[in-house]
């Protein structure tokens, strides 16, 4: 989508602390989250995101919930801002496993494939996969997202966002019910 995006103006891929490139910290809750993100916003000036597999948006409304001033929008794009149990014990067993003795991509698909069954969840997980020396290492912190307390600290949420507010769904979008347009 960032590449997409590239010719309206200045595109950043923001990983969030603990996925990616970001530093990893032992502590992975959701007021971490929202004060990385917060920082980098405030930094910035303003943002639009689209979420791929977490839950940005509605992290997107606590970082604007903190900030001031009158212009406080946001966009759901295609998640709502509500808390969501987590599912990700499959993946996160998968990401456990020993990946520095595959030497190709296809390696590391052979070795996922009784792991995540799922073509298109293992091929993200293998966005997490970089080279190290003749193998591979995992760029995840797997450890922190495994111990997070991001659901738990999302379902003692209280209060509403005040302020402008999208929400965009696909028409067959499990990540949107019929509930969430409240």
């Amino acid at each position: 989508m960032g590449r997409r995006l590239l010719p309206l103006g200045r595109v950043f891929a923001l990983d969030l602390r603990n996925h990616g490139d970001s530093p990893h910290d032992p502590s992975h809750t959701l007021a971490d989250c929202v004060r990385d993100v917060r920082e980098w916003v405030l930094a910035l000036g303003s943002a639009l995101w689209r979420s791929s597999g977490t839950r940005w948006e509605g992290w997107s409304q606590w970082v604007c919930r903190q900030s001031p001033g009158p212009d406080r929008r946001v966009a759901s794009i295609d998640i709502a801002p509500r808390p969501y149990l987590p599912e990700h014990g499959e993946e996160l067993r998968a990401l456990k496993t020993d990946i520095t003795g595959c030497r190709s991509r296809a390696d590391l698909e052979t070795l996922l494939l009784p792991l995540v069954p799922d073509a298109r969840t293992r091929q993200f997980l293998l966005t997490n996969a970089a080279r190290s020396g003749e193998g591979f290492k995992w760029k995840l912190n797997v450890d922190a997202l495994e111990g997070n307390t991001v659901a738990a600290d999302w379902a003692s949420v209280t209060g509403r966002f005040e302020g402008e507010a999208l929400l965009v769904a696909g028409a067959r979008s499990s990540y949107v019910g019929p509930d969430d347009r409240r």
